[in-house]
């Protein structure tokens, strides 16, 4: 389970947020569509229809970026999830105005290709409106300076943690820092290019890369080690120590910069229990989950109904969201979102005034407690293999022990021995 900050807690309100800029693509994009598709598709023979597909698809193109919370994103920092999000919301918009405008008066005097022309335009507008603001963003500010200011770098590694390295220098101090090349072993890379830099040869031909590049008045002034010491090897390490001596430049470990060594800390290996027991009795297990899946599926869609009925007034008591979310240990030390009911109300006013325990408890979360309803939405933690209907309660990180326990090696569970 991965947390993000689409995340919400129960702090929490759901804003309605949509851009000027956003409605007024969303108005004008249908516009584009017929017009590029028809010249005279606003003509008094197909007006009415123009209009209703213009209105109905400007509504529910609005109602679907903000249900995507497309306007919500900081357009300056725009990213490909952010791409992804104009994308499905263009998408369900234009699908949802298609079906309301064919049970509507079935698209007349619509062509069939307006809808397609509409998500061309509509994306590719809000996308590159987006690219336009995050290209001024990046060009605001930036610092100037001399060719003698700048600080060649040669990065040895190909990794995940070396291309974001080279992320943050080209979007923070690209005018400060220039990453010359990039050395790895690895035959499939060489004259292979990552996010736009060239990985000049190998870590074993530094020397030369160095020497070749003082040729064209280049001075190199840094190494940085994309990977660990450990994955470099003793022999290709040894080689980048005698050309530091030999050129006079520094060595800098990327984990070490970025302030990443704690993650690897030697004892968190240690605190993560092996699961002996799955191996041992492997078919018992694979049963036992075939039981958790065919249980929890049936129970969940028996219990649906009732789920319908408890989300709206738990929305009205409680607010929203109106689900409650809480991490927790699972099997391997695996952390896991245990998602529940909400049965209380939220812990500050809309004034920002924190609200005490008493007032915070809600008369229907009482009720959701007591029948144990709060906790229906734990079924799709067990269909998707984080719990198991029967098993130890999730543990906080906090109640953790130091030592291993058998209790993770299990999947942990909705119910078990200690009710």
């Amino acid at each position: 389970m991965v947390f993000r900050g689409k995340i919400r807690t129960s702090i929490d309100r759901p804003w309605l947020n949509l851009g000027k800029l956003d409605l007024l693509w969303g108005c004008l994009s249908p516009v584009l569509a017929l017009l590029i598709r028809d010249g005279a598709a606003f003509s008094e023979g197909h007006l009415e229809g123009s209009l209703v597909y213009v209105g109905v698809s400007a509504v529910t193109t609005g109602l679907s970026f903000i249900r995507f919370r497309v306007s919500q994103r900081v357009s300056g920092f725009f990213s490909v999830h952010d791409a992804v999000a104009i994308f499905w919301a263009s998408a369900v918009g234009l699908i949802s105005a298609v079906l309301v405008c064919f049970l509507w008066n079935r698209l007349d005097a619509i062509p069939r290709s307006v809808p397609v022309l509409h998500f061309i335009v509509l994306t590719s507008g809000n996308i590159a409106a987006r690219l336009f603001r995050y290209y001024r963003r990046s060009q605001r500010d930036r610092p100037a300076a001399t060719a003698v200011d700048v600080e060649n770098l040669i990065l040895v590694g190909v990794s995940n943690l070396a291309w974001y390295y080279i992320q943050i220098i080209d979007d923070l101090m690209p005018d400060i820092y220039h990453i010359v090349a990039i050395l790895d072993d690895r035959r499939k890379l060489q004259g292979r290019y990552i996010h736009g830099y060239a990985v000049a040869g190998r870590v074993s031909d530094i020397e030369a890369v160095i020497a070749e590049y003082a040729v064209h008045g280049i001075k190199i002034h840094r190494i940085i080690l994309g990977v660990t010491r450990q994955d470099l090897g003793d022999a290709k390490y040894d080689k980048i120590l005698s050309a530091a001596q030999k050129f006079n430049f520094e060595i800098a470990d990327l984990v070490d910069q970025l302030g990443l060594r704690s993650l690897g800390r030697p004892g968190a290996a240690e605190m993560v229990p092996q699961a002996p027991v799955q191996e041992e009795r492997a078919f018992f297990w694979q049963m036992k989950r075939l039981f958790d899946l065919t249980v929890a599926t049936t129970v969940l869609l028996l219990s649906l109904p009732a789920a319908l009925i408890i989300a709206p007034l738990v929305a009205l008591d409680c607010g929203l969201p109106v689900y409650f979310w809480q991490m927790r240990v699972g099997r391997n030390g695996k952390r896991i979102a245990v998602y529940k009911f909400r049965t209380l109300k939220a812990p500050y006013s809309r004034k920002g005034e924190s609200i005490s325990e008493d007032e915070r408890m809600s008369w229907f979360g009482v009720a959701l407690r007591r029948t144990h309803f709060d906790e229906l939405p734990q079924l799709i933690s067990v269909m998707r293999g984080n719990m198991s209907l029967i098993g130890p309660r999730p543990l906080l990180p906090v109640d953790l022990s130091l030592k291993p326990a058998l209790r993770f090696a299990v999947r942990p569970g909705i119910t078990g021995w200690a009710q």
